[in-house]
Parts: C-alpha cells; structure tokens; sequence
C-alpha cells in the first residue's frame, strides 16, 4: 500500500511541478489538491494504523487537519505577478500554520512526560539551528520591514519559526531512534515552509514560492508513507 500512496503523492507533485512551468496560472489549484491528498494520507495514517486513543495518532490526525486547511487556502490563491491572497485564503493559511503548531508543541510535551530531557549541548545545538534559520529568513528582502509594520502576515513567520524550534528540538531529543529520520525530514519541509512564507510575504517571484511549498509539501506527504 506505501508503494501505491509514494507514487500518488509523486505523481501529484510532478503534475504540480509541470504546471508550474507550463500553465502556472492553475497551479495553485493543482497544488491545493495536492494538498488534500496528503491530509487524506495523514488522517489514513491516524485512524487505520496508529488510532486515535494515543499520542501518535492524534498528532497526525491534526496534522491532517492542517494540510486540508492549507490546501483549500491554495485553492484560493490567485498567480499571477504576485500571489492573491484575499482574506478567507489569509485565514485558511494561518489556521494550518496554528494546527501545525498545535500538533507539534503537544509532541513536546509527550516526550517530557516520558522523561525525555535535552542536555545543554544539544540544546544550544537546536537554539543555533532555530536562529540559523530565522537569520536566512530575514536576509529575503521586505522581511525584516514587515515586521516593523505589524503586519498580519508576521504570524506566518512566527508559527513557522516556532515549529521549526520544535522539530528541531523533537529531532536531537530522539537522535537514533528510528523515529528520528521522521524529525529529520520534517525538519526539511518546516525549513523549506518557512523560507515559501517569507518569500511569499516579501512579495518575491511566486515561482519560487510555489515551488518550495511544492518540495516541503511532498516531503511532508512522504512521511505519512513510512510505515510504523
């Protein structure tokens, strides 16, 4: 079955990546559905493998809330110099951004109360990484100036950078387990969101928005297709 739901989510997002070079008017739409595939991978995942009377389950079972939310917000967005984001689209993004956030703060408190602790090295090893990426993030013009604006879409950056903390943390914290490389692969897509927003927000090309979110969205939908 993982075989058959690998090559749905690779084939959608080579159908997202051809559109984008072709016809990249529609393909936020292509993306959105994109999207709902994976939150119905998740929520698969949730409910016929894991359940929902643990930890586990319940987390993919809100993320899987979050990507349906993010792929109808794509669903919305219009592509043309800039991407169009009226403000249903502007809600939808910023609930997945909350969900997602959700999901992995409470994973953190799963790990501590089962004892879980980081020691201070690894600590400072995941505060480095959290600034490293938040410094790229704000080397993308606009950036730094929207947030001396107070603009709504700060939000994006900090939920963003506030899970990336988190992965990050979860990640160094199970460090050779064999849930580890779930971390580390979510800790690539978290990255990659991060830097999507923060182009998205300055207002860069939407090539190379779409694009990102295409790559941290397809990582994200893999995950869901390792088994265990």
């Amino acid at each position: 079955m993982n075989v058959l739901e690998r090559s749905v989510i690779l084939l959608t997002a080579a159908v997202s990546i051809l559109v984008l070079y072709l016809s990249p008017q529609y393909v936020m739409y292509v993306l959105g559905i994109h999207l709902v595939l994976i939150s119905a991978l998740w929520v698969y995942k949730s409910v016929s493998e894991l359940g929902w009377d643990n930890v586990r389950g319940q987390f993919y079972a809100v993320m899987s809330l979050a990507f349906l939310l993010q792929g109808l917000g794509f669903l919305l967005t219009g592509y043309g110099r800039t991407l169009v984001l009226p403000f249903l689209g502007l809600l939808l993004y910023t609930l997945a951004r909350f969900f997602f956030f959700i999901a992995n703060v409470r994973y953190i408190a799963h790990f501590q109360s089962l004892g879980y602790r980081l020691n201070l090295l690894r600590g400072m090893v995941v505060l480095a990484l959290t600034v490293l990426l938040l410094g790229i993030t704000a080397l993308i013009p606009n950036v730094v100036s929207i947030f001396r604006t107070l603009s709504p879409y700060i939000l994006f950056i900090l939920l963003d950078v506030g899970m990336a903390f988190i992965i990050f943390y979860n990640l160094l914290l199970l460090w050779g387990s064999d849930i580890a490389r779930r971390w580390a692969m979510g800790s690539v897509a978290i990255g990659t969101y991060l830097l999507a927003d923060a182009l998205f927000i300055a207002g860069v090309s939407p090539f190379f928005t779409v694009a990102l979110w295409i790559l941290a969205s397809t990582v994200m939908g893999l995950i869901a297709t390792i088994r265990g």
